[in-house]
């Protein structure tokens, strides 16, 4: 008999990460376009690579995320080795997503915040 997770508990457990990452790739679709435009070296082709080049990534970790339970009830032995998988890939992706970002922000001159207000640096032990 093969298993297949309930696709409203599927949809419950990935829903949130889903937002998360479509939130960031979208993110980061839109400050790509704001630099490339500052530039002068925007062209509408790229968007089009953008998409095909990371929606793939988000599908394959959708596919991990259904395809992680249906192994762990086939073999049970393997909820062990696949534990963390699909967070794992999860987390790849939402910092590749945050380092372009990043990326971005410096094309922009954002700088990073060498110091926070308000909160005195510490000396290094001795």
């Amino acid at each position: 008999m093969v298993f297949l997770p309930n696709l409203n508990e599927f949809a419950a457990a990935v829903g949130p990460y889903l937002v998360v990452l479509v939130i960031l790739m979208l993110l980061d679709l839109a400050f790509g376009v704001i630099v490339a435009i500052r530039q002068k070296v925007f062209e509408f082709a790229k968007v089009a690579d953008f998409m095909i080049t990371n929606l793939p990534k988000v599908l394959f970790w959708l596919a991990v995320a259904f395809i992680e339970p249906v192994l762990e009830a086939v073999v049970p032995a393997l909820s062990t080795a696949l534990g963390y998988t699909s967070e794992t890939v999860f987390g790849i992706l939402a910092v590749a997503f945050i380092g372009s970002l990043a990326n971005h922000g410096a094309a922009l001159g954002i700088k990073r915040v060498e110091r926070v207000p308000g909160v005195e640096a510490t000396k290094p032990a001795d």
